[in-house]
């Protein structure tokens, strides 16, 4: 069994890895390749590509790299000419797994998409390609099924991973008390850019407010260089911690969260939020409102189909990030006066949470027997 899998992004690049080890237990001769990032390169037999660490990710960037995309995708069509693949998996990122989907589809190369790009919020006609170019979605949270339905996808739910693997590190602990403030301003080179500062200032003002309060601002290996120096956050506090940190994060009273992978861990975890989000350039807010079907944009207030999580976006530039900052605080400082409030938050996130289970397997192992029982049945002769 020989299979191609794609992962352009952090995220998907640790979705994807889990994957790929769940389908080489099931199958221990199944051969990986792969482009993605480092997790998935040490799980896969042949890496060709570090997609993950080239960061193409929005609606400007793809326009800078464009030479490194066409001769991905010309090298990528090579590929699925000269190997004979059993199978194409593609894992989120829809800008170029689309496209690979498309050329490996017109190889004869079964298309099983791996977590669904997250169509359903906003340009939803990508449905129409997604049921053209794949065989089938796996699915990681049950509404999509249904949206799918509506578009001839094939989808079915298998479950979140990280609704197990997360699920492991949560207490019955409340840390209500402790006052300790989780400073989370994403993953991406330019989201850490733009949301340190306005995270700082968010800071300043919930001390002045709680001066017995602590700060842990959670940060990327080998981004270091793109944080606020060492001496600066020292003086306001603030101590920093490198990785994901789940069991740290579970000592948090509350976590101030740039949108993204983040918040759905940290609704897993139970972890109280504020959740926020910048756009650059600034002009790009105003079409992105419009693009955006979703009541909301925080994905466990997506998942409720409600606001239990405060959340606010803006256009970024030098007055909306002040103002952003003291909206963050404001929201913040109301949830630290109500322990009660802090509680309630607490207990929604982890009843959600609950929901991201399909069964008792590991969500990675039932997609895994999807896609093999799938690339069984295709050989199978008529």
């Amino acid at each position: 069994m020989k299979l191609l899998i794609s992962a352009g992004e952090a995220s998907g690049d640790l979705l994807a890895s889990l994957l790929a080890t769940a389908l080489k237990k099931a199958d221990p001769k199944t051969e990986v390749w792969a482009l993605g990032g480092q997790r998935l390169k040490a799980v896969s037999d042949h890496f060709i590509a570090d997609l993950a660490g080239h960061g193409i990710m929005g609606w400007l960037e793809p326009i800078t790299k464009l030479p490194y995309i066409f001769k991905l995708l010309a090298d990528f069509k090579q590929l699925c000419k000269s190997e004979r693949f059993d199978g194409f998996i593609p894992v989120d990122y829809y800008g170029l797994n689309i496209h690979f989907a498309k050329a490996a589809k017109l190889a004869d190369i079964p298309v099983f998409y791996y977590v669904s790009p997250q169509v359903w919020a906003s340009r939803s006609y990508r449905a129409k390609k997604l049921a053209k170019w794949t065989d089938k979605v796996l699915c990681l949270f049950p509404f999509e099924t249904d949206f799918y339905a509506d578009y001839g996808v094939a989808a079915r739910f298998v479950g979140h991973p990280l609704a197990k693997t997360l699920g492991a590190y949560v207490t019955d602990v409340a840390n209500d008390a402790t006052r300790l403030i989780g400073l989370m301003p994403g993953s991406r080179p330019s989201e850490i850019v733009r949301h340190s500062d306005v995270l700082l200032r968010s800071w300043a003002l919930i001390r002045a407010v709680n001066p017995q309060a602590r700060a842990i601002l959670f940060t990327r290996a080998q981004m270091r260089h793109l944080y606020p120096e060492e001496q600066r956050l020292m003086m306001m506090g603030i101590t920093t911690c490198e990785g994901p940190a789940y069991a740290q994060r579970t000592r948090l009273s509350l976590c101030l969260t740039a949108s993204g992978m983040s918040t759905l861990e940290n609704m897993i975890l139970g972890v109280p939020m504020v959740i926020f989000y910048s756009i650059a350039p600034a002009w790009l807010f105003p079409l992105l409102r419009f693009a955006v079907k979703t009541r909301f944009f925080g994905m466990p207030n997506i998942l409720a189909g409600e606001r239990i999580v405060d959340e606010s976006a803006w256009g970024a530039n030098a007055r909306a990030d002040t103002e952003a900052a003291a909206w963050i605080a404001a929201a913040a400082n109301r949830l630290l006066a109500d322990p009660a409030r802090l509680t309630a938050q607490r207990r929604a996130l982890l009843k959600i949470a609950a929901t991201l289970q399909a069964g008792a397997q590991q969500p990675e192992d039932v997609a895994a027997r999807e896609i093999l029982q799938a690339i069984a049945y295709e050989k199978k002769p008529s």
